[in-house]
């Protein structure tokens, strides 16, 4: 009972019972009524009872005036709707000419509608496969995330929930921390891979743009969802679990968001994070802001670079051997775990940069791979080196995946050093994998399964990726929330697809009104900016040649006069020969 987070289903080893009785009974009354009502059962015996102020609601009519922070939140989407409104109607050829770079322009939801379906535009130094593996990837922590949900609800044969969720096959859900280790693999290698791009035309790193884009790429999104889960959310709905999901979440938010504004939040605890999925936005902008420097020496000096970078990872490695065996951590979602020890995992190890940057490095350095190879012949393997190839990439994929099946059986007991191993060496294993499967389906050897890595529509989802990220926590806890009477559990709860469709509606909203709005509003900054200089440039050359001109003139009109008054020396010189002559 003394286990917190709102995030996690610490409810899920307890009874819990909802009762409808007048408001004028508080949390003191129903809690003396229960546990005089338990004490009347012998086997009973032992059982604590709780009711705090929190879990209960009292429904109001009418509703209450909205709040200060509700009606800042109410105006700033009313803008942002008006504002994609406004510039969807006035989105003509005529207005675009006149105005080429409006600001109300990039919100034009007809032109950002065919931004973000463009399947066809890509640059030659795209890794279309990239698509397909984040798609794979957040499919698979979507499934995870929607099961953490299913936790919270209230089963009546909740046994059967926890018997078809402790069966071999459940290990692949509970090793969900590789798949966001991919997405870490996939930040530092397009990081790495864009830098090294820009060192080799210009030779230097303009950081503080790359900065200002990164920037303008999360904060908005961020800021909208934080908006919205802090003052709107709330109010929208009630329900027995609405105050344990919804309720604590929004005050958790009121007093903590300007620590993810400032991407900071991941040094604070788990239980005290507004919006914990975003934990990983925090760790790839701490990576990201060491990476300049990372990249800039594996460029200048590459040889003594390869050693620094391997003692990074591995101390790195070593960092979260040592953390999981010390303070009994677990990385694995194992049978028999407990809240407190998810929470030790999540605060001392899963969200701290310094423990997740193995990954990282690695991506580097495939970015630096690809990077030596961008201006030499095609890669040819043999058939037999992609056949070993795609043999031990898959054996490594599985190890980690499925490996440690026996951690979801029942009676499975928790081995320090098996966990620490696991911590340690499953997210090198599983992105040595995956490092493999990219490099062979970009040089032509991956086969149908690189053929469906690259499909072209993987783009359409890696716009919206995000926004995904973003919004699936809200979505499941809007459900779970406002669930008003027990359920029985199915194994197929897991596929909730009208949920996945308010999902997707929700991500396309998002991307449309907020993201790719500001995204544009950015390249229209940079766009004045460069227009500005090149006019400052012109303004100085016009006053350079007016300036040439009149030194021109002032140089021909003073040797005009000297001349004249060599003529009329001459002259003078002439009269007075005249004179000495008469």
């Amino acid at each position: 009972m003394e286990d917190s987070g709102h995030r996690v289903p610490v409810s899920f080893s307890l009874v819990q019972w909802g009762v409808c009785v007048p408001s004028s009974c508080g949390a003191t009354d129903i809690e003396s009524a229960l546990r005089s009502n338990v004490a009347t059962h012998a086997h009973a015996s032992g059982v604590e009872v709780r009711v705090e102020d929190k879990m209960c609601q009292a429904r109001v009519d009418p509703l209450p005036a909205p709040k200060y922070g509700m009606r800042i939140a109410l105006l700033v989407f009313g803008i942002l709707i008006s504002s994609c409104i406004a510039a969807t109607l006035l989105d003509s050829d005529n207005y675009r000419a006149r105005r080429p770079n409006s600001a109300l322009m990039c919100f034009s939801l007809k032109k950002n509608w065919k931004k973000l379906t463009d399947t066809e535009t890509s640059n030659a130094e795209d890794i279309d496969c990239l698509n397909g593996v984040r798609f794979m990837s957040a499919l698979a922590l979507l499934f995870s995330h929607k099961q953490m949900g299913l936790m919270f609800l209230p089963y009546i044969n909740r046994t059967d929930l926890a018997e078809i969720t402790g069966m071999a096959w459940s290990t692949i859900g509970r090793t969900a921390i590789i798949h966001t280790d991919a997405f870490i693999f996939m930040s530092g290698l397009l990081t790495a891979r864009s830098f090294l791009n820009e060192l080799s035309r210009k030779g230097k790193l303009d950081v503080k743009s790359r900065l200002i884009s990164r920037i303008f790429r999360l904060s908005p999104n961020l800021m909208a969802v934080i908006l919205f889960a802090t003052w709107i959310f709330p109010n929208i709905n009630w329900g027995p679990l609405w105050p344990q999901v919804v309720t604590t979440h929004s005050q958790l938010c009121r007093k903590y968001f300007w620590r993810n504004m400032l991407y900071i939040h991941n040094f604070f605890p788990f239980e005290k994070m507004c919006l914990t999925h975003t934990h990983q936005l925090g760790m790839d902008m701490q990576l990201f802001i060491a990476s300049p420097l990372l990249v800039y020496c594996m460029w200048r000096w590459p040889k003594r670079s390869v050693l620094g970078l391997l003692t990074a990872a591995s101390l790195s490695t070593m960092f979260r051997y040592n953390a999981t065996i010390e303070h009994n951590l677990s990385p694995i979602v194992h049978y028999g775990v407990s809240i407190a020890q998810l929470m030790r995992t999540a605060d001392l190890s899963y969200i701290r940069p310094t423990h997740r940057a193995t990954v990282y490095i690695m991506g580097i350095f495939f970015a630096y791979y690809l990077h030596l190879r961008r201006n030499q012949p095609p890669l040819i393997m043999s058939k037999m080196t992609v056949a070993f190839g795609w043999l031990f990439g898959l054996t490594l994929g599985l190890v980690v995946l499925i490996g440690p099946y026996n951690t979801a059986l029942l009676g499975y007991v928790y081995d320090p050093v098996e966990a620490a191993i696991y911590s340690a060496f499953s997210p090198i294993l599983w992105c040595t994998f995956i490092s493999w499967g990219v490099m062979a389906s970009h040089y032509g050897y991956g086969g149908w399964f690189g053929k469906f890595l690259s499909w072209k529509y993987f783009k359409v989802f890696t716009r919206l990726a995000y926004a995904i990220y973003l919004t699936q926590f809200p979505v499941f806890f809007y459900n779970v929330g406002t669930t008003k009477a027990a359920l029985y559990y199915s194994s197929l709860d897991l596929f909730n697809f009208s949920e996945f469709g308010v999902i997707v509606f929700l991500s396309v909203a998002l991307t449309l009104l907020v993201d790719l709005p500001f995204q544009n509003l950015r390249r229209v900054l940079q766009s004045r900016k460069a227009n500005t200089k090149e006019n400052l440039v012109e303004k100085c050359d016009s006053s350079e040649a007016v300036f040439s001109k009149n030194t021109g003139n002032a140089t021909n009109d003073n040797e005009a006069a000297i001349n004249r008054d060599s003529d009329l020396r001459r002259r003078q010189g002439s009269i007075r020969d005249i004179g000495t002559n008469l």
